[in-house]
């Protein structure tokens, strides 16, 4: 029996403390920020870019691409109706919508701006005199939008004064649909017709609720317009976040008596510079954290938790940010991330069908043996069978999808590593097992060790595509490719070269370089997840549950160690009774069709398109799953500089194994996941410069 205790022990060990937030929904866009519908796009904070200088460049360079690639153009004028669409319009007056407006003038483009509230409602909302912090200071504003004030009046005077001029429709839009060959928007007074539709309304959905008993009451609040307001009161502000933190400094500053509530046991989205104000007052008594608390309900004079003792208090300010505008988006029918219509369920179902039966057919299942296609014009070494075919295409998409990848992210990281798992797929797993072997073999050219040691073939069998497949070894690792180890007699040659490959070269790998240095470099199973899967790495799961599944990889790791030991004493001739051979060999074809066919082929590779291309390699993969081990004493990781840090979550939404890496960077810890396999995403994605690859001390 085994001891449980031990085991959550050893699990809580190889987690080290990786923290598991989920991701919050978005709209899924392409490269060019197109959401599922076309010709509407995203900028700004809902595409996840918060600050001002980023969004409002995101909302000026939209523009100038699509008037570049032709998709907006001068020439077109409109009246808003279905005949006359406008050319260009805008929904959100923030700095992204305003940057893509005064960028359509520039480029005279028709453009008009839909808008719920006022100009710039979000910097109008900041507290009285809030000073402005334009981060990241040592990046320049590149955008039509000037960006200057130290304080919040100052900012927003100027940023309303460039707004004059501008076609701005006061009303509140409630979807948009395509209509043929135009865009209807559908407002609360009427709908408006246009070719092209930037969303750039932000978060604008509505402020998000406690959802308890008394938080209608008078002297509870969700919007902190001045300070002063607060002097001298108890003020309990609930919220985790930096609004929430930038309230209670100014409050506090302000001189109210602070108390703080959130229901983590840490901030997970404040900047590094609102942590040092806030540790200060926090010091000085002016601020009291109520970490891990819930508000339970409100009264007039108290406040009841989960957590915490009741707390007699004069106002309440609830800071826990505004939702997404979810109902926006679902009445127009843009796809999310998370969604998952009856259209897309069946589609699954056929991907997963079409899978089973292309591996059924790649391991001869379906047929009796492997079928041999005559070319007539091949030579006769040549074998066009079902390992050749699949061989050819797996390397071909390798290939193809390798120089998409790097063209679309041309940096010299993933320029070298593209090209390492490119080259590595095509000659020792394509063309050393399919071609070269055979032809050396045809022309009498391939040595004895070869055959007998590595292919482990008798003498006088034609070595072929169909029966080289023991190389494979030379680069997949056991337990990823334990075949030539699960066997009566391998031979001496594998047994001394895949306990070195297993246990001494990745090992130091994984130490000097980190668990990276063989998923993202080497593996085939990783050549596929960086190329064809690099697209498809922010529809991967993240969250509590997929975290707590990924220990599944350590069970098939078990799994395989016991089955590898169990065909030991046949290495060394000693007979095992028939019927521990009998038990052996069924568990051995679990293995087979349990985790080689279902879960590393159909599976692994089928729901490449629903949860990203590392579903196997992070969930279930035995070699990734012991370089865990390895990995947890490796110093090698990606560093931070907390205050860069934005709390965008590019850099957690990019990462296709998973990882809150945003959690690492505000913290300015190493991001030391063993789950991490260097694929630099997140260092390229991220809009601040925050990440690198280094070493920790």
């Amino acid at each position: 029996m085994v001891d449980q205790s031990l085991v959550s022990r050893y699990f809580f060990w190889l987690r080290n403390q990786a923290p598991a937030s989920d991701i919050e929904p978005f709209p899924v866009l392409d490269k060019n920020n197109q959401t599922s519908i076309p010709n509407v796009f995203v900028a700004g904070d809902l595409s996840g870019i918060p600050l001002l200088k980023f969004a409002s460049k995101q909302g000026t360079n939209l523009v100038d691409n699509l008037v570049q690639n032709k998709t907006l153009k001068p020439s077109r004028q409109g009246q808003g109706t279905r005949e006359q669409p406008y050319e260009l319009l805008i929904i959100g007056a923030g700095a992204a919508g305003i940057s893509a407006a005064l960028a359509a003038s520039r480029n005279q483009i028709q453009a008009v701006i839909v808008e719920s509230s006022s100009p710039f409602a979000t910097i109008a909302d900041f507290p009285k005199g809030k000073p402005i912090f334009l981060n990241p200071e040592d990046i320049k504003n590149e955008s039509d939008l000037n960006l200057e004030g130290e304080i919040k009046e100052d900012l927003l005077q100027g940023l309303l004064a460039q707004a004059q001029g501008l076609k701005i429709l006061s009303d509140r839009a409630r979807g948009v649909h395509k209509q043929g060959s135009v865009l209807e928007v559908k407002l609360e007074k009427t709908e408006i017709y246009s070719r092209v539709v930037i969303l750039a309304m932000g978060r604008s959905g509505d402020v998000r609720r406690l959802g308890v008993p008394g938080e209608n009451l008078l002297h509870v609040s969700s919007r902190l317009i001045d300070p002063m307001v607060y002097c001298g009161k108890r003020l309990l502000i609930v919220g985790g976040g930096n609004s929430a933190v930038e309230a209670a400094i100014a409050c506090a500053e302000s001189g109210a008596i602070v108390f703080l509530s959130w229901r983590g046991l840490e901030f997970t989205k404040v900047s590094e510079a609102n942590r040092v104000s806030l540790d200060l007052l926090v010091q000085k008594g002016l601020v009291t954290l109520l970490p891990a608390t819930k508000v339970t309900k409100i009264t007039d004079t108290l406040v009841e938790f989960k957590g915490a003792s009741d707390l007699p208090i004069d106002s309440v300010l609830i800071q826990i940010g505004r939702a997404y505008p979810t109902q926006f988006l679902k009445d127009s029918g843009i796809r999310m991330n998370t969604d998952w219509s009856p259209v897309r369920i069946v589609g699954l179902i056929l991907v997963l069908l079409f899978f089973t039966l292309f591996y059924l057919w790649k391991k001869a299942a379906i047929l009796p043996e492997y079928q041999v296609w005559d070319m007539g014009f091949l030579p006769e070494w040549m074998h066009i069978s079902a390992p050749f075919i699949y061989g050819f295409l797996y390397s071909l998409l390798v290939i193809v999808f390798g120089y998409f990848r790097v063209k679309r992210t041309p940096t010299p990281y993933i320029r070298a590593q593209t090209l390492s798992l490119v080259l590595i797929q095509v000659f020792p797993l394509f063309i050393l097992p399919t071609l070269l072997f055979p032809w050396l073999d045809y022309h009498s050219l391939l040595p004895q060790f070869i055959r007998e040691q590595v292919l482990m073939l008798e003498h006088g069998v034609l070595v072929t595509g169909d029966n080289a497949w023991r190389s494979y070894g030379l680069i997949l690792a056991w337990p990823l490719f334990p075949f030539n180890w699960m066997m009566d007699s391998p031979s001496w040659f594998w047994l001394i070269y895949g306990f070195c490959q297993s246990f001494i070269v990745i090992p130091l790998l994984v130490l000097r370089y980190g668990k990276g240095a063989y998923c993202g470099w080497i593996c085939s199973c990783g050549a596929l997840a960086e190329t064809v899967g690099d697209s498809l790495r922010t529809r991967t799961p993240h969250g509590p549950f997929w975290k707590n599944l990924e220990f599944c990889g350590q069970i098939v790791l078990g799994f395989m160690g016991l089955l590898t030991l169990a065909h030991v004493p046949s290495w060394f001739g000693y007979e095992l009774p028939y019927p521990i051979v009998v038990i052996r060999y069924y568990l051995f074809m679990a293995y087979v069709w349990g985790v080689d066919f279902l879960l590393s082929s159909v599976l692994g590779i089928g729901l490449y398109a629903y949860f990203g291309g590392r579903f196997w390699c992070r969930l279930f993969c035995p070699l990734a799953a012991m370089m865990h081990i390895f990995a947890r004493f490796s110093r090698f990781a990606i560093l931070s500089r907390k205050e860069r840090c934005i709390s965008c979550g590019v850099c957690s939404k990019t990462c296709h194994q998973g990882i809150s890496v945003m959690e690492y960077a505000q913290k300015g810890k190493p991001m030391d996941d063993v789950q991490c396999v260097g694929c630099s995403a997140c260092i390229v994605e991220c809009p601040t410069d925050v990440l690198e690859f280094g070493r920790k001390s």
